[in-house]
């Protein structure tokens, strides 16, 4: 009997079945791994192990109707943050305004007290 943890299973506790994933093209240049790193996971190190894995894939998935998967992009995602802090989800919220106060802090140390478009 399999886990939790050992099942490749969705949000939504269907299998997954990566030959269907619109991601499919990055499992043969190690972009994602079956049980290892899936952003159709329901698994959050999963999810988190795809973004890391694929940086600029976060942007596209703030939106997501699985909460953790807009937290973890949310934590990873550079654009959009300030419309997540309006997010449903509180853990959703607080991980934006994290990255938004961590973006806003090194913008403010940046080269002659420049500052990044669109943080404030």
């Amino acid at each position: 009997m399999m886990t939790e943890v050992n099942e490749a299973r969705d949000w939504q506790g269907e299998s997954l079945d990566c030959s269907a994933c619109c991601h499919n093209d990055l499992r043969p240049v190690g972009g994602c791994k079956l049980l290892q790193a899936c952003v159709r996971d329901r698994y959050a190190r999963r999810i988190d192990r795809f973004f890391s894995w694929n940086r600029p894939l976060a942007n596209d998935y703030l939106d997501h109707p699985y909460f953790e998967v807009r937290a973890v992009a949310a934590r990873i995602a550079a654009q959009h943050l300030p419309a997540m802090l309006e997010d449903a989800e509180q853990m959703v919220r607080e991980l934006a305004e994290q990255r938004l106060s961590a973006l806003r802090a090194y913008a403010s140390a940046g080269p002659m007290g420049q500052r990044a478009e669109g943080l404030s």
